[in-house]
């Protein structure tokens, strides 16, 4: 409703059932504001209901929701035929046919839990009114598991996959078509399961949008060449990826929270390693992407800590967030300046674990801990701020443990911690399977101590156990996910590099590769004496005749070699190496130095090019060959697998009194220091730093910075400009 000419107006709308008005002011007409005196809903009333004396009226029965509530009749005997039939503990079941046990139920949700003509799924068994785009990224992973493994027909499996893109998509030549409600390609967190209208419940949430278009990113890949694969990428390109940082509002993180109506700033933002690493790495790899800057602001507000002297991590208590990056991309032996991140999800989940040992509300195996429903104080279920170790975050600290498991923390944790999560799995089962194994798996949560479990089931529950299952078995939704190039881009703008050993893996991490070589004339160890990168590297001693020739080979776990152009590595002393790849079906090939860049402490970073033709093959094998003469020395740092020839290595940068958000700055008394252009070197700003008397000449002033980052193991110089006298 536009142009209100004041005083009486009438406004004629179709017959609707409502129950409330709601009056939005979009532009004021005066200065004044807006004056409504009264608001007016009127027209004919139905016909009363007849009165029948005595008679009671039965209340009209449910709307249909998902095609479960649909046939519920006819799968119910399915469903407990199929509970009867499972076995009464897994004992006899392989660790194969136990967790395909798991992938059947769970894939049964995402089936039978939907609209029956938009097939969105369900938020959960409690909320089927509603959809979240989550549980729709996860809905289209399962239906790739469920088609691989013919779960059901996969002609059926398909044109299921077909109409779900279809309808989540927002065809721009049909303006009327069924899709999720979105804002320039970025869609709200719940909508309205029939509809996909959004009902302002909550806003557009970046990292549950993320699944979705990671979904989607599947299904262009599995289903290439298809109507369902075009679709997707349809989807894709129409995504305006800038539209995160809305304009230049979000100058140091990505957006996280944003409706029509608000968008809060700090904790509307993605920031302390909440959400998932793909939500900067896709928008920064898109062809109009986001700028790079925002990866490093991210990385530095990583909230790093240990657990009683271990699991040295980035540390956030709910489990999740470890998760679901990697139900996606397969993080395996990458890293970038800041982290190994599979690693530190491997310590992140062991040191979940470890909590609960050491809390004895839990065992070695009943443990994983995880935002989700819990025993109210009253009875029912409350949502529990569970999550472990248990830390001062101002969100999802883990500051509610009352003795609940949820089987999602431990369970897609299988892909870091295989032993233990099964170890989880089968416990559960065998213990409680009575009260938390339904016709989809497992439930929510439990708390065996305070006899009480959850009879919920949600989407974003049992996506991430059927997917990381799958990539534990099999590599599945890895395989096609890392076909997209956007997420390469993206990798490579934040600085990503393929390891093949930096000598320095977690704690609880076995080594990136294994070393071997001729111990008679050549021997290798890891050292701490020469080190260019973090605190270990690889020492070669050798004894050789006048001229004479030897080797060393690494074997690492890092085979992949398909995405990089180089192989670059630093080394001390000695003389120059040749390398030589080799692949499993036996093929060798010899690379071509490309470039060698001369460093401080005698240490040069030497880089060889990869040949296209080679990265079709996995790599088995990674000679180091070299000549020489009697007996000498080098040593090797960073062995790693990049795309670009880093010619001028980059020191990390404190504060450069320029960056929008700059280092903290703490000083002592008699010191007084302000943001200054008067003396800047090479840039617009400097620190000015005023030193007052204070009467005591023995007396030290101070100046302390907290910088952003906390994880200093791979730097060993601080270097500064002084101008002025100073000491």
């Amino acid at each position: 409703m536009s142009g209100g000419r004041g005083g009486n107006e009438r406004f004629e709308f179709k017959d609707v059932r409502a129950t409330y008005l709601r009056l939005y002011g979009v532009k004021r007409a005066t200065e004044w504001g807006y004056s409504i005196f009264e608001l007016i809903a009127s027209g004919d009333l139905p016909d009363p209901e007849p009165e029948y004396a005595g008679l009671i009226k039965e209340p009209p029965p449910p709307p249909v929701v998902t095609i479960y509530d649909q046939l519920k009749a006819e799968l119910d005997p399915m469903f407990r035929a199929k509970l009867e039939s499972d076995p009464p503990t897994a004992e006899n079941l392989s660790d194969d046919e136990f967790l395909d046990l798991i992938q059947r139920r769970a894939f049964d949700y995402y089936w039978y839990e939907v609209d029956p003509e938009s097939l969105f799924p369900v938020d959960s068994l409690t909320w089927k009114t509603a959809t979240s785009t989550a549980a729709v990224g996860f809905a289209l992973a399962a239906y790739v598991v469920g088609h691989e493994r013919e779960y059901r027909p996969r002609q059926e499996i398909y044109a299921r996959v077909e109409k779900l893109v279809d309808h989540v998509w927002d065809d721009p030549a049909d303006p009327g078509d069924l899709c999720i409600e979105h804002m320039s390609g970025h869609p709200y967190h719940w909508t309205n399961i029939r509809t996909g209208r959004w009902e302002e419940i909550e806003g557009i949430i970046t990292h549950d949008s993320m699944k979705l278009f990671c979904g989607m990113i599947l299904i262009k890949h599995y289903f290439k060449g298809t109507k369902a694969g075009d679709i997707a990428e349809k989807y894709l390109d129409a995504i305006d990826w800038p539209w995160l940082v809305h304009g230049v509002k979000n100058r140091q993180y990505l957006s996280n929270f944003f409706t029509r109506h608000s968008d809060p700033s700090g904790p509307g933002d993605v920031l302390m390693y909440d959400g998932m690493k793909l939500d900067y790495l896709v928008p920064m790899g898109a062809a109009k992407g986001v700028a790079a800057y925002f990866w490093d602001n991210w990385a530095m507000s990583y909230p790093w800590d240990d657990y009683r002297g271990h699991f040295w991590r980035i540390q956030r208590p709910a489990i999740w967030i470890h998760q679901w990056d990697n139900v996606w991309f397969d993080f395996r032996n990458l890293r970038d300046a800041y982290a190994d991140y599979h690693q530190n999800s491997v310590e992140a989940t062991l040191a979940n674990r470890q909590w609960c040992i050491d809390s004895r509300t839990y065992n070695e195996s009943l443990w994983g801990i995880n935002p989700c429903a819990g025993p109210g104080p009253a009875g029912g279920e409350i949502y529990g701020n569970f999550g472990a170790p248990p830390d001062e975050l101002p969100f999802q600290n883990g500051k509610g443990n009352d003795g609940t498991i949820a089987p999602t923390a431990a369970l897609p944790s299988i892909i870091f911690t295989p032993k233990e999560s099964i170890a989880v799995a089968r416990y559960l089962y065998d213990r409680y399977r009575r009260s938390i194994w339904g016709r989809y798996g497992f439930m929510d949560a439990i708390n065996p101590s305070k006899n009480w479990v959850s009879k919920n089931v949600i989407g974003i529950d049992q996506g991430p156990i059927l997917t990381n299952i799958e990539n534990y078995r099999t590599g599945l939704i890895w395989k096609y996910f890392a076909m997209e190039d956007m997420v390469w881009r993206g990798l490579d703008k934040a600085g990503f590099v393929g390891v093949i050993d930096n000598f320095d893996p977690s704690e609880h991490s076995p080594p990136y590769a294994v070393w071997v070589a001729d111990n008679r004339r050549v021997s290798i160890r890891k050292q701490s004496d020469e080190v260019k990168e973090a605190e270990h590297a690889l020492k070669v001693q050798y004894k050789l005749e006048e001229g004479a020739s030897a080797s060393f080979v690494a074997r690492p776990a890092r085979r992949d070699f398909s995405r990089w152009r180089y192989l670059s590595f630093w080394q001390k002393g000695g003389p120059d190496l040749a390398v030589t790849l080799s692949s499993e079906t036996g093929a060798e090939i010899a690379l071509d130095r490309a470039a060698v860049v001369e460093a401080e402490g005698g240490w040069r970073k030497v880089y060889f090019s990869v040949p296209p033709e080679f990265v079709r093959e996995p790599a088995l094998e990674v000679w180091f060959s070299f000549t020489a003469s009697g007996k000498g020395e080098f040593y090797l740092d960073a062995v790693f697998l990049t795309n670009d020839l880093d010619r001028t290595p980059q020191p990390f940068l404190l504060d450069d009194f320029e960056a929008a958000a700059p280092a903290e700055w703490v000083v002592s008394d008699g010191i007084r220091v302000a943001k200054s252009a008067e003396k800047a070197r090479g840039g617009a700003g400097a620190l000015k730093v005023e030193v007052r008397k204070t009467g005591d000449d023995d007396k030290w002033a101070h100046l302390k910075i907290k910088p952003r980052v906390r994880d200093w193991r791979r730097f060993h110089l601080v270097s500064l400009w002084v101008y002025g006298q100073a000491e």
